[in-house]
């Protein structure tokens, strides 16, 4: 082999592991199409006897990738660790994270020194301790819901929590994948590229990963309305204390981090009779306390969808409403659903709270950042009345 097919080898070898480094872990989305980088760069090293490559900037490039890969291994422990502590209850994640590292340590010993003692205990490694089958252990705990440290933890998160889902999805992810870089490694450097393994295990990866994707689309519907509703019961007898403006904030910060592409209206006020609101099913959850404050929550579930256009028209439609309402004489409380009806045809959630009730009203998950929310609101006044009323609109 040239010099420059070598070369040519660690350097697209590199490149791929700088991609995981910049990830932070194994990716199989950067590995999945790229594994005969890894065959080759198992095969070219299972060439070489005693020594390093002597030419320069081949030695450079061999003695850089090392590094890289050592420093790619420490990042992958501390995922290893976090996995097998937080299913301490499962003896087979520690065997499977065990196994995973003591090849791994084989394996960077023959790069490091690379000759034929070397790569004969990193061959007996893993015949005996083979990241093909540890790679089918893992899938198969991870098939199971009691098993699956993802769903574990989702179940244990009050909020379903974004952050939750991510960290599992990407420690499992960076797992899965690093075994099967040590089998597509193997298959390079021991079985003449024969990518029976490396193939089989990619698929089941894929296979997983699609499950995953379902798990979080399940995860941004189901949240609702249990997990607001729970949110909401805690915030009302824990922080009772809180002025509303407070209490917006401290579920606005929750919301935020909820699993799902909804968008919330969060609107804080005292208690008083002059209020009203009309809101399509299942897309409202209200909330009252001992301490005088009203909480509801609205969710828009196509906002995040919506376009430029829509979300002009939407506030325009209830700017008019200024003028118009001044002509309403109609009793509060068949207001909202008249104003949907024929005013803001575009809403499914139109509400009227009293101004001088101290209302709160902030957003959660707005994609349009100079909009006042999943919809609009403003300042009216009813008929000839003196009192003021703020009319909240939220976008279907």
């Amino acid at each position: 082999m040239s010099s420059t097919a070598e070369l040519q080898i660690i350097n697209n070898a590199t490149l791929l592991i700088n991609d995981f480094l910049n990830t932070g872990r194994f990716s199989f989305d950067h590995l999945s199409t790229r594994l005969p980088v890894i065959t080759e760069l198992g095969s070219f090293i299972g060439t070489l006897q005693n020594e390093v490559p002597k030419e320069p900037r081949i030695r450079e490039a061999f003695l850089n990738q090392e590094d890289l890969m050592c420093q790619l291994t420490d990042k992958m422990n501390r995922n290893w660790d976090v996995l097998k502590w937080t299913m301490s209850g499962n003896s087979m994640f520690a065997e499977v994270a065990q196994e995973a590292g003591t090849v791994t340590n084989f394996m960077l010993d023959a790069i490091r020194h690379p000759c034929g003692h070397s790569i004969g205990l990193f061959g007996d490694a893993c015949n005996k301790m083979s990241p093909l089958m540890n790679g089918y252990k893992l899938i198969t705990l991870l098939e199971q819901d009691s098993t699956n440290p993802l769903k574990v933890a989702m179940n244990a998160d009050d909020y379903k929590r974004t952050d939750t889902f991510e960290k599992w999805r990407g420690i499992l992810d960076g797992a899965m994948t690093h075994l099967l870089f040590l089998e597509t490694f193997s298959i390079g450097m021991f079985w003449q590229q024969n990518m029976y393994g490396p193939e089989n295990l990619k698929r089941k990866i894929e296979r997983m990963n699609a499950k995953f994707d379902y798990a979080r689309d399940e995860y941004k519907i189901n949240y609702w309305p249990d997990t607001v509703q729970q949110m909401l019961f805690k915030v009302q007898n824990q922080n009772q204390s809180y002025g509303n403006l407070e209490k917006a904030k401290k579920i606005q910060t929750i919301l935020r981090q909820v699993l799902t592409d909804d968008v919330f209206y969060i609107i804080v006020y005292d208690s008083c009779q002059g209020n009203s609101f009309h809101c399509n099913d299942n897309q409202h959850i209200t909330s009252s306390c001992q301490d005088g404050s009203n909480i509801v929550i609205y969710r828009s579930k196509e906002w995040g969808n919506a376009e430029k256009g829509d979300v002009e028209k939407m506030k325009e439609d209830v700017e008019k409403c200024k003028e118009k309402a001044k002509e309403w004489i109609m009793r509060l409380g068949d207001l909202p659903k008249w104003i949907m009806t024929n005013h803001v045809k575009n809403s499914a959630f139109v509400g009227l709270i009293r101004e001088d009730n101290n209302v709160q009203i902030l957003s959660a998950g707005n994609f349009y950042q100079k909009s006042t929310g999943p919809g609009h609101w403003t300042n009216i006044s009813l008929g000839n009345a003196e009192e003021k009323y703020f009319l909240i609109a939220g976008y279907k």
